[in-house]
């Protein structure tokens, strides 16, 4: 509601801005969940239950949902 409300060329920066911050917020959470990541590979964890299904197989899942939201996001700020 306040972009909408402020001139065109301060709302220009503020979207710019905004999605700056979008990126690398979620380019952060990508290094963090590439960390657990790694771990959890390296360690060779397996998750609890009835299947001993290794960490690092949905971990992978989650890194590559991260990565390919943070590259939308990127593409959206250029």
């Amino acid at each position: 509601l306040l972009v909408d409300r402020i001139p065109e060329k301060p709302r220009w920066w503020l979207t710019r801005a905004t999605e700056a911050i979008s990126v690398a917020v979620s380019v952060y959470l990508l290094v963090g969940i590439y960390h657990l990541f790694s771990a959890a590979f390296q360690s060779n964890q397996k998750m609890l239950g009835a299947l001993p299904i290794p960490r690092y197989l949905p971990m992978s899942i989650v890194l590559v949902g991260i990565a390919l939201f943070a590259l939308a996001l990127a593409l959206v700020l250029v």
